[in-house]
């Protein structure tokens, strides 16, 4: 055991000093100095594999597991394969649910204090695996972006949101606008302004896009535009999480808005700490000013 170890020590060794020597110092690009960063993921023989195909197998693990953690090169370890192994076999479950038309959606409800009557609904993304039954979103959500399955399910979820809108509709009820949110990769998209018509037709009535503050502070004048384009669609605009980003107020006033939903964070704590009632009485103050409606995220009590 003692030997094994002093191999990895004179592999680590060696690694680092290699890894400061090529990318420490910058390369000159175009007479500009350009500096690049590289991760590894680090399997020794014969202990993490037997053949090459198995070492190579084990470094990629490593290396995968490397850039979820930001570690610059990470030795393998059999329960990183363990880890991967199991995302892997969701990832492939996912992609089959997307393309099965597996994933449903839920409705919380909107409800207006002075009326107690519910007056829209936000669509709650859910996965039921005929495997491990109900997924968390918390954990399906973020494989879908890595991988690209978001576009799609971003498109099933609108379509489904509409229809549900105007399957109540045509039940002669007062239907409530249905609200679907937005990830930051489907509004990076050049497509997004078409792909939201290509789901939704040509009629948008009833359905609204949530989106954060972060995911409008980067590119924000792309972002502005196709915000517009939706609006004069007849969607309507609310800014999700709004308190817990770093959004200028100069942008703020730029953007075809609605609705400010103030994070379910001071909700909860508005009852506690005297700072996050005022902070609240500030966000409802400026939303009036800006003549935009008010939601509280995940009022639970009276």
């Amino acid at each position: 055991m003692a030997a094994i170890a002093d191999n990895l020590q004179v592999v680590r060794t060696r690694i680092e000093a290699a890894a400061r020597a090529l990318f420490d110092p910058p390369f000159a690009v175009d007479g500009r100095d350009v500096r690049v960063a590289a991760k590894a993921g680090i399997a020794v023989f014969p202990g993490d594999g037997v053949d090459a195909d198995a070492v190579f197998r084990n470094a990629e693990a490593a290396l995968r597991r490397a850039k979820e953690t930001g570690e610059r090169y990470l030795f393998y370890a059999p329960e990183i394969n363990a880890r991967v192994s199991e995302q892997v076999e969701l990832e492939h479950r996912l992609r089959k649910a997307v393309e099965q038309g597996e994933l449903f959606l839920h409705y919380q409800p909107k409800l207006d204090l002075a009326t107690r009557k519910i007056v829209g609904v936000e669509a709650l993304m859910r996965w039921h695996s005929p495997e491990g039954g109900l997924v968390s979103p918390a954990k399906f959500v973020p494989i879908l972006e890595q991988t690209g399955l978001i576009f799609e399910a971003g498109q099933q979820v609108l379509a489904a949101a509409q229809r549900t809108y105007r399957r109540w509709k045509s039940s002669g009820r007062n239907a409530p606008r249905v609200a679907v949110n937005v990830s930051a990769l489907q509004l990076r998209r050049k497509t997004f302004v078409a792909d939201v018509r290509a789901a939704l037709g040509a009629d948008c009535d009833g359905v609204d896009l949530e989106l954060t503050e972060s995911l409008l502070m980067s590119e924000v004048d792309d972002s502005i535009r196709k915000l517009r384009e939706l609006r004069e669609m007849g969607m309507h605009m609310a800014l999700d999480d709004f308190g817990t980003g770093y959004s200028s107020l100069s942008y703020l006033s730029r953007l075809p808005l609605d609705t400010l939903k103030i994070d379910r964070s001071f909700v909860h704590g508005m009852t506690e700490k005297a700072e996050h009632t005022s902070i609240i009485t500030a966000i409802i103050a400026l939303a009036h000013s800006m003549r935009l409606k008010t939601i509280a995220e995940c009022v639970e009590t009276e």
